[in-house]
């Protein structure tokens, strides 16, 4: 488990200072921010969306930022967008929270099939976001209470979202296989819309397990600097498969 009050940045450990990072989900709430983050981080990004107008102003002008637009199921147009890119790391901050709810295991599909399509001989390292309770951190669901209201909410309003997250962990483990990709999947608690901090907590899920709470919680915007720095660590070294992320001031006794 790591207390982050230095987060492990590119110059911590040898590697290439600028990354190239290829974005699904740019427009969404997390998205955007890790995008604008990565900006500041001086690293080149493409988003590929819906339409260019989804982006935020304020970095929709950015000199880094390569817009290109298609549906997330046109394997094509996310292939010619990835040749272009020239990607170092691959992206997803989409989210199932729309009918059909599959916008996750959609655009990951695509991605990774255009990925193939390439035919690179490289692991990529590449990097989404799920919740809390699922993957490995799934036996680690603490107190009767959480277990109960978790398994409501799989089986009620998060039935769909979660249905499209197991679709989405198939075709990654799928690509894995392969070879294609080096994945990274961070598992946060309730996200909220508070600033970026210096105070989370991360760390694989069996280490960090105490502190995922019923009230636990962490911003989007820290999310989006977990996810910034561990890809400018997975350019020099390995980054683990699962990664959890909790506010630390929130659920520390």
């Amino acid at each position: 488990m790591h207390d982050v009050s230095r987060p492990p940045r590119a110059a911590d450990s040898p590697g290439r200072d600028t990354l190239r990072f290829f974005v699904l989900g740019a427009t969404g709430r997390t998205g955007s921010l890790f995008v604008s983050q990565c900006l500041a981080h001086g690293h080149a990004v493409t988003a590929f969306v819906r339409g260019p107008g989804r982006l935020p102003a304020n970095i929709r002008s950015h000199r880094a930022l390569r817009i290109d637009c298609g549906e997330l199921s046109d394997v094509g147009a996310v292939a010619n967008s990835l040749r272009s890119a020239r990607h170092d790391v691959l992206v997803c901050m989409l989210a199932s929270e729309k009918p059909p709810f599959t916008a996750v295991s959609t655009g990951t599909h695509s991605l990774l099939r255009a990925l193939e399509a390439l035919g690179e001989a490289r692991k990529v390292p590449f990097f989404s976001i799920a919740s809390w309770g699922m993957g490995p951190s799934r036996a680690h669901i603490a107190g009767l209470l959480l277990r109960t209201v978790v398994s409501i909410a799989k089986s009620t309003f998060w039935s769909k979202p979660y249905a499209d997250f197991e679709r989405q962990f198939a075709d990654i483990e799928l690509a894995e296989q392969k070879a294609l990709i080096r994945p990274t999947i961070l598992i946060p608690p309730v996200l909220t819309r508070g600033p970026k901090t210096d105070t989370y907590v991360w760390g694989e899920p069996e280490a960090i397990k105490h502190r995922m709470g019923l009230t636990g919680s962490v911003s989007r915007a820290s999310l989006a600097d977990l996810c910034v720095c561990l890809a400018e660590r997975a350019a020099a070294e390995p980054v683990p498969r699962w990664i959890a992320i909790v506010e630390a001031s929130r659920d520390r006794k």
